[in-house]
C-alpha cells in the first residue's frame, strides 16, 4: 500500500543532520564539561541561557533584559532574573537547571 502524500512511513533515519539534535549535541559538551565548575558554568553555559532568556523576552513581549530591565525582571520572575543576572558561584544541579529550563520555556 502507498503512504499518503504528507505522511511518513513510520521510520527514522538516524543518520540525518537534525537541527534538534544539533541543538541538544550543541549543549551536551559544554554543560558535561562546565559540571562542578562554577567559573566555567558562568563562562560558557549562563550567557547562552541569557541569550535564550533574551530571545524568548524578544519574540513574546517585544523587549530583552537590557531594553526594559524592569518589565523583564517582572516577566522572568525574582529566582530566574537572579540566577542569570546574579549567579552563585556553584552550578546549578541538573534538577535546578531543568527547573530553570522550565521557568524559560513558560516565558
Amino acid at each position: 500500500s502507498r503512504v499518503p502524500v504528507g505522511e511518513g512511513d513510520g521510520t527514522w533515519n538516524w543518520n540525518a543532520r537534525d537541527a534538534l539534535r544539533a541543538a541538544i549535541n550543541g549543549w551536551e559538551r559544554p554543560l558535561d564539561w562546565s559540571s562542578g565548575n562554577g567559573e566555567r558554568f558562568a563562562e560558557r553555559i549562563l550567557p547562552r541561557l541569557g541569550e535564550l532568556a533574551d530571545e524568548r523576552l524578544r519574540q513574546r513581549h517585544g523587549l530583552t533584559r537590557d531594553s526594559d530591565p524592569a518589565r523583564a525582571r517582572a516577566l522572568l520572575g525574582d529566582r530566574l532574573w537572579t540566577f542569570l543576572n546574579a549567579p552563585s558561584r556553584r552550578p546549578p544541579s541538573p534538577r535546578d537547571l531543568a527547573v530553570i529550563v522550565a521557568e524559560l520555556e513558560k516565558l
